[in-house]
């Protein structure tokens, strides 16, 4: 099992709105994401820094994706999507997050956290992966990881 972090590039985009669209129940953003729009997004997200976005690669096919930023000194894990359902119960998303993982603490030492809508199953997923419920708001929950001192 093979499983890579693949920084996003403009080839990336289409695959990235689709499955954001697919998936959208679970975002903020419910609206369907325009074929312009996307390139807007991707324009805009090549401009700013401490943003990264990669596609999740396992055995050579993209799979899904995922993605951090810097927020309020805060790292905001974002657009966690596993695209291909056909991969949904390999515990890839677990590994390409460690992968991820290690590469923010190479580089921050900002807590890591995540806005996750109430209705959104992958709640549970963060709990399985050390975050913990800061504070709930009407429709989402705000999560921490959880980091032994180091």
């Amino acid at each position: 099992m093979s499983i890579a972090l693949k920084p996003i590039n403009l080839k990336d985009i289409e695959l990235l709105r689709k499955w954001k669209n697919e998936n959208r129940m679970y975002f903020f953003n419910k609206n369907i994401i325009s074929s312009g729009e996307q390139v807007k997004w991707f324009e805009d997200f090549l401009k700013r820094e401490n943003d990264y976005m990669f596609i999740i690669e396992f055995d050579g096919l993209n799979v899904g994706c995922i993605g951090f930023r810097l927020i309020d000194d805060v790292i905001d894990i974002y657009n966690v999507i596993i695209g291909d359902k056909r991969f949904l119960s390999k515990d890839i998303m677990r590994s390409a997050f460690a992968l991820m993982y290690n590469f923010i603490i190479s580089i921050y030492k900002n807590d890591i956290t995540v806005k996750v809508l109430i209705n959104n199953p992958a709640r549970k997923w963060y709990e399985k992966n050390n975050f913990f419920i800061v504070y709930e708001k009407e429709d989402y929950i705000f999560m921490k990881l959880y980091r032994e001192i180091e």
